[in-house]
C-alpha cells in the first residue's frame, strides 16, 4: 500500500481551484483505502464557486454502489445552524426574537426546576439554556409524524436543568429539538416544512430533507459502525439514524452538491443566484462572540484557521460522521462526510481548506487499530499480528502505534463480549508499551473479563509498582477481591 499521502503532498501547478483534482482525487482515495471507510464524499468552494466536489468509496461496504455527489448523507449536527438559520429568519419576520422566553410560544414546555421557565431563545442557540442532553435518540422505534415535536417537548417536564439558564454553557441536542417546535409554533408550519420552503427551495437543495423518507432511495447510503455488530472493524448498521422528534439537532439529510450551496450561500451573507435567505447583517448575529461563549455563536461554532476567521459545524452519529467549515473572508468552504462513526473527518475537513488555499496537502496517517481490526475480522488473529509487526518493521513513521491505538481494540472486544482475543491484544500492548502502567492495566481488565483471576491481579499489581496509587490498578484488585 502506497502511504505517501499520509505525510505532506505539494499542491500542483500553482495550487489553483481548477488543479485540485489531480492531486486530491488519489490522496483522498488513497485515505479512504487505508482508514478502511466504507464511503466519503467532500465538496469545497471558493470565490463564489463549487471548485471540487467527489465521492469515493460504497454507500454500502460490499455493495458495489459507488459514492457519487449526489449520495445521502445523514449530517447528524450539521443539521443545527439551518435550525438557527430558521429562527433567525423568524426574527427578521418580528415572529420571534432572540430574548423571548421560550414557554411564551410553548406553554407547555417546563423542565422539572421553576428557572427552566426562563429559558430564551438565545440561550438555546448558544448552549447556555443548562438543558442536559439526549441520551437515548431512539433510532431504532423512530417517530415520523407531525406531533413528534410537540410529544417530544412535553416529555421533558421531569428533566432537570444542568445549571441556572444563562449561568453556564453546555452543548445540548434536547435544547435544539425545542427549538424545532418553536419555529413550528412561530411559523404555524411543521419545522420540517418551514425548512424546505425557506431554506431548501430557495437554495436549490433539491436533495435534502429533514425526513429521510423524502429523500431519493436511490442516493441512500448506509452508516457503518461497531455498535451493532460482532465485528471490531466498520460493519452495515441494522438502523438509520432518523427519528423525528430529533430533527431539529440531528436529522437532517443532504448530499455534497446541496450543501456546496448551503455554503456559497452563507459565504455569501445570506445570497444564491438571486434568492437571499438571511438580511446580511444577521451574519454579524450569528457569527458574533460574546465573552461568555467566546467559541459559540448562534449554533455555530467560532475558532480559526491558521489565523484565519472560521465558522464551522461537525456531526457524528450511529453510523456516519460530518463536517462543515467556513473561512468567511477568504469565501472558502468545505463539507465532509462519511458513511462510518469512525473517520478523521475534521482532518479530512482541514486537508480541503488548506488545498484551498493553494498550501501543502496534509492527510492523517492511517492508525493501526482499523488496519488491525480489518485483518482480525477478514483473516484471524494470526494475520492481525502478522500485519502489525510488518508495517513496525516496514513502516513505523506512517502509522500511528501510539498505545492507545491496541488498547481501542481491546476496548471493542471487551464490548463485543470477546475477552479471550481481548487478552491476547493486551498481551501484545503490554509487551509493545510495557512501561506504562496503563497498558497492565487494561491487560489485567481482560483477563478478569475472561475469568483468569490469578492473570488480572498479577497484571493490577504490576501497574502499582510501575504507578503507585494507580485509581484503575487499585479498583480492578478491589473488584477481584468482591468476586471471590
Amino acid at each position: 500500500m502506497n502511504l505517501a499521502f499520509a505525510l505532506v503532498v505539494p499542491l500542483l501547478l500553482d495550487g489553483s481551484p481548477s488543479d485540485l483534482a489531480p492531486v486530491l482525487d488519489p490522496a483522498l482515495q488513497e485515505l479512504v483505502d487505508a482508514h478502511h471507510l466504507p464511503g466519503l464524499a467532500i465538496g469545497i468552494v471558493r470565490d463564489g464557486a463549487v471548485v471540487y466536489a467527489r465521492g469515493f468509496g460504497e454507500a454500502r461496504r460490499g455493495s458495489g454502489r459507488a459514492i457519487t455527489t449526489k449520495s445521502i448523507f445523514h449530517m447528524a449536527s450539521v443539521s443545527k445552524p439551518f435550525t438557527a438559520t430558521a429562527a433567525m429568519q423568524l426574527i427578521e419576520a418580528g415572529k420571534l426574537s432572540l430574548e423571548q422566553r421560550v414557554v411564551e410560544l410553548l406553554p407547555y414546555f417546563r423542565l422539572r426546576e421553576e428557572a427552566s421557565l426562563g429559558i430564551t431563545v438565545e440561550q438555546i442557540l448558544t448552549h447556555t439554556s443548562g438543558f442536559p442532553d439526549v441520551r437515548d435518540y431512539q433510532w431504532n422505534a423512530p417517530q415520523s409524524d407531525p406531533g413528534a415535536a410537540e410529544r417530544y417537548v412535553r416529555s421533558l417536564a421531569g428533566e432537570s436543568l444542568l445549571y441556572a439558564p444563562g449561568a453556564g454553557s453546555r452543548y445540548s441536542n434536547m435544547a435544539f429539538d425545542t427549538m424545532g417546535d418553536v419555529i413550528a409554533k412561530a411559523s404555524g408550519q411543521s419545522f420540517e416544512d418551514y425548512v424546505k420552503a425557506k431554506i431548501f427551495e430557495p437554495l436549490g437543495m433539491r436533495g435534502t430533507s429533514f425526513i429521510h423518507a423524502e429523500t431519493s432511495p436511490e442516493h441512500h447510503t448506509q452508516g457503518h459502525s461497531v455498535a451493532f455488530s460482532k465485528r471490531v472493524d466498520q460493519a452495515p448498521c441494522p438502523v438509520y439514524p432518523y427519528n423525528r422528534r430529533h430533527a431539529p439537532s440531528s436529522t437532517l439529510n443532504s448530499n455534497v452538491e446541496d450543501m456546496c450551496r448551503w455554503m456559497l450561500a452563507n459565504l455569501a451573507r445570506g445570497e444564491l443566484d438571486g434568492a437571499r435567505i438571511l438580511a446580511q447583517e444577521s451574519y454579524d448575529v450569528m457569527w458574533s462572540r460574546d465573552d461568555a461563549t467566546p467559541s459559540i455563536g448562534l449554533s455555530w461554532s467560532l475558532g480559526e484557521f491558521e489565523g484565519r476567521s472560521q465558522v464551522s459545524h461537525s456531526g457524528g452519529d450511529t453510523g456516519f460522521s460530518s463536517f462543515c467549515v467556513l473561512l468567511p473572508d477568504d469565501g472558502i468552504g468545505v463539507v465532509a462526510m462519511v458513511n462510518s462513526d469512525r473517520s478523521p473527518i475534521g482532518e479530512i475537513a482541514r486537508a480541503g481548506l488548506r488545498a484551498a488555499l493553494g498550501q501543502e496537502l496534509e492527510l492523517p496517517a492511517p492508525r493501526i487499530s482499523a488496519e488491525f481490526a480489518h485483518v482480525l475480522e477478514s483473516e484471524g488473529m494470526e494475520a492481525a499480528f502478522e500485519r502489525y509487526f510488518e508495517l513496525r518493521e516496514t513502516e513505523p513513521e506512517a502509522w500511528d502505534f501510539g498505545f492507545g491505538e491496541l488498547d481501542e481494540v481491546c476496548d471493542l472486544l471487551l464490548y463485543q463480549e470477546r475477552p479471550a482475543q481481548a487478552v491476547e491484544v493486551a498481551v501484545l500492548n503490554a509487551d509493545v508499551h510495557s512501561a506504562l502502567a496503563e497498558a497492565h492495566v487494561r491487560l489485567g481488565q481482560c483477563m478478569a473479563a475472561a475469568g483468569d483471576s490469578d492473570g488480572a491481579r498479577a497484571s493490577f499489581e504490576h501497574a502499582l509498582l510501575l504507578s503507585p496509587g494507580h485509581g484503575e490498578a487499585q479498583a480492578g484488585l478491589v473488584d477481584l477481591d468482591r468476586s471471590r
